[in-house]
């Protein structure tokens, strides 16, 4: 059995705090330690941590600094949570060539469990304004270019939905073992190592039956409709 995830949560609101608590420990992963900032964090962090999340409520009024306390924390890579255009201490991050992720802030409890589990293998996630498009520095392709089949679509949707091969199988009347092999050739086809990977793509991506899109409009494809999924605070 493998480990749990590892968490490091750096936040100065408590419902935040909560509510992130709550989205981690439902997708069976750990928060070893929740402080309010960086010097709490660096005194109180003795184990390595897989991912540190900073919800950057203040918008990093100094972003230098910020990153410079943040590398005293044993924390593999940040995922930075911020509801403006940009963050100045993701952008400080980056400066430095440290991992960092950005995402918005109204991530939902289920996407922000499937995020943990990226950030802990991917260096680099932009989400949003920030950066327009995910990147995925470690992986040669990506979900708008692997030209998927009208079948391999409607697998990765199932996928995204948190479905094992035995729930998928039954879904489509097949044998278990033929859909361990379409779920083999999807991943080597998306370019990804596993089936979380795939179904954050799908999620976020939010492209099943899309085909290579313009920059615009993949663009648009990144930033989740509040509609479309509950907020955190649902």
């Amino acid at each position: 059995m493998s480990k749990p995830l590892s968490v490091v949560l750096v936040c100065q609101g408590s419902l935040f705090c909560e509510m992130i608590g709550k989205a981690l420990k439902a997708e069976g992963m750990t928060v070893s330690a929740s402080t309010r900032n960086f010097q709490v964090a660096a005194k109180t962090v003795v184990n390595p941590a897989d991912v540190g999340i900073y919800v950057d409520t203040h918008h990093s009024a100094d972003g230098e600094q910020l990153a410079a306390m943040a590398a005293n924390v044993p924390v593999a890579n940040w995922i930075v949570m911020h509801d403006e255009n940009d963050s100045d201490f993701y952008s400080a991050m980056v400066a430095r060539g440290k991992p960092a992720c950005s995402v918005p802030t109204d991530l939902s409890c289920e996407a922000l469990g499937h995020l943990v589990a990226l950030a802990a293998e991917v260096p680099r996630i932009c989400i949003g304004e920030q950066n327009g498009i995910i990147r995925y520095q470690s992986r040669s392709k990506a979900i708008l270019t692997a030209k998927l089949d009208r079948g391999q679509k409607e697998l990765l949707q199932l996928i995204s939905q948190g479905m094992s091969n035995k729930e998928i199988a039954r879904g489509i009347a097949c044998t278990e073992n033929t859909v361990k092999m379409r779920v083999r050739a999807l991943l080597t086809k998306l370019g990804v190592a596993n089936r979380t990977q795939a179904g954050v793509l799908a999620a976020w991506a939010e492209c099943i039956g899309c085909s290579q899109p313009s920059e615009a409009q993949a663009s648009g494809l990144y930033r989740r409709r509040k509609d479309d999924q509950a907020s955190l605070f649902n």
